[in-house]
């Protein structure tokens, strides 16, 4: 889960960065999307899941912590298994179905 702030540095936007077998990347800002993009690929991914790497919470404003929230809700509502792990965590710091460290913090949904 890349920040917008970090992605503007190079003229770029946030989102969630997904990579494929064939080495192609595309960046999905809007949850729904990155979902419904997800529920497109052969069985044995949709078993594994979406996971989730994120950098320190402060990097993110308060829309995008609340797009990390929203993901792992739609997914748990889906049942589609979602794991979360802050980057400085790896490899040992994965979570089944929750939010990282740190993005509890009151924020706004819109």
């Amino acid at each position: 889960m890349l920040p917008d702030r970090v992605a503007q540095i190079n003229g770029g936007s946030g989102g969630f960065s997904v990579r494929r077998l064939n080495g192609t990347e595309s960046m999905y800002s809007d949850v729904r999307q990155l979902v419904a993009f997800f529920q497109t690929l052969s069985a044995p991914i949709l078993e594994n899941g979406i996971w989730v790497i994120t950098t320190n919470p402060s990097a993110y404003s308060d829309i995008e912590r609340a797009k990390l929230k929203t993901l792992v809700g739609l997914c748990e509502e889906k049942k589609i298994p979602v794991f979360t792990c802050r980057g400085s965590e790896l490899p040992n710091g994965w979570k089944r179905s929750d939010v990282p460290t740190g993005w509890n913090d009151p924020v706004s949904a819109n």
